[in-house]
């Protein structure tokens, strides 16, 4: 919406913090959000014009504290009636003296004055590197606002999202799950606790949970942190929180075992109970695991092998995809290696892509073939173990 107001040439759209109540007032819950520069100034001189009788120019300017600051002349945007009006309303207020802290002195040669009491709303498309209006335009005079309240408007900063242990106790708390030992330091090497990485969580979720929720998950659970003895856990064996769900997936060997999925934050807030790090997803939806929406190349590295190799094994799968017409995506750095990211675009592509795997020859838990082989070789030379590409 804001953008079609931008490209309709309207001032902007005003927004309301969702959960303040309706006021009939100014409050900071409102929000006036601009499409294009503008801003009120305060008219506090005009400049004469020689061909008419009248102005040619407004002097305007903006309060810095007690000091009215000179920001420019605005000379375009009258209709020949606006002008006559205003010219009206500047006799008026007519004054000896300029009511502005500094004005430079060719300008202040042959200014009129006047009181700083009305406010225009001037359109411009930048400040000059020493704070004056460029390409200044009238819009319109602002009769609602008092010309004492008018300053240099300036971006505000963004506030910074909280994370702390406190806000990660309210969000499990607002989740209804007890946290237990919150202080518990999980990551030693940057001193996160439980409940920071809850308040990670919570500020994270609204992107976080489109790519985890309702899909199968395998889960590596460190109950002292990262640091000391892990374990990866793929079934439900019981006594975890309700949020953390599960369902019946059934195996190659014709049975069936329970594995865990999420639908909300409250999943991840409760695994974190359950000192829950980090979360394997599965590329299938729980509604059809056997349609999986996505292909991810996990590509492991042998530890003493250098990331180098990793990008550049990295780039050769993604021209590997791009020769069949296949963009691909870097899921990000993990410990040790990288994995590149194919989401099925749609269903038609599934066969495709597996065509791939079968032409790569790369197949799960086997070792890589074709354009890849070359790391391999580098790496043997190095006498070091190879890395290791897997589909998942």
């Amino acid at each position: 919406m804001f953008d079609a107001v931008a490209r309709e040439g309207h001032e902007g759209i005003i927004a309301k913090r969702a959960e303040a109540p309706y006021h009939g007032a100014r409050t900071k819950d409102w929000l006036k959000i601009k499409a294009s520069r503008r801003q009120e100034f305060i008219i506090a001189g005009w400049s004469p014009s020689t061909r008419k009788k009248g102005f040619a120019s407004l002097l305007v300017g903006a309060w810095e504290g007690k000091r009215l600051v000179y920001r420019g002349r605005v000379g375009t945007g009258f209709t020949v009636k606006s002008a006559e009006n205003l010219q009206q309303r500047l006799d008026a207020l007519a004054r000896k003296t300029s009511p502005f802290v500094e004005v430079p002195a060719a300008i202040a040669r042959n200014a009129r004055w006047v009181s700083p009491k009305l406010v225009a709303e001037v359109g411009y498309t930048e400040f000059t590197p020493d704070g004056i209006l460029r390409h200044p335009s009238f819009l319109a005079l602002r009769e609602d606002k008092p010309a004492k309240s008018v300053v240099m408007e300036r971006p505000a900063a963004v506030p910074e999202a909280t994370l702390s242990g406190a806000s990660g106790l309210q969000a499990a708390e607002a989740a209804g799950i007890k946290l237990t030992s919150p202080d518990r330091v999980v990551y030693p090497g940057q001193g996160v606790t439980k409940a920071d990485l809850v308040a990670y969580y919570a500020a994270v979720a609204e992107r976080m949970l489109p790519y985890i929720e309702r899909r199968p998950l395998s889960l590596l659970r460190c109950p002292q942190g990262r640091a000391k003895h892990c374990f990866f856990q793929k079934h439900d064996t019981g006594g975890f929180p309700e949020a953390l769900k599960s369902m019946l997936i059934a195996e190659k060997d014709g049975g069936k075992e329970v594995y865990f999925y999420i639908e909300s934050l409250a999943g991840l807030i409760g695994g974190t109970q359950m000192n829950v790090l980090e979360w394997h997803l599965w590329g299938a939806p729980i509604k059809d695991v056997e349609k999986p929406e996505r292909i991810i190349f996990d590509i492991d590295p042998d530890e003493e092998q250098g990331f180098e190799h990793v990008r550049s094994a990295a780039r050769d799968v993604r021209q590997a995809l791009e020769d069949v017409g296949l963009e691909s995506l870097s899921l990000g750095q993990r410990r040790q290696g990288r994995a590149c990211d194919r989401p099925f675009a749609t269903a038609r592509r599934v066969a495709r892509d597996q065509g791939l795997l079968q032409a790569s020859g790369a197949k799960p838990g086997r070792r890589s073939t074709g354009s890849l082989r070359r790391h391999d070789e580098q790496g043997k030379a190095q006498g070091q173990n190879v890395h290791r590409l897997s589909s998942q």
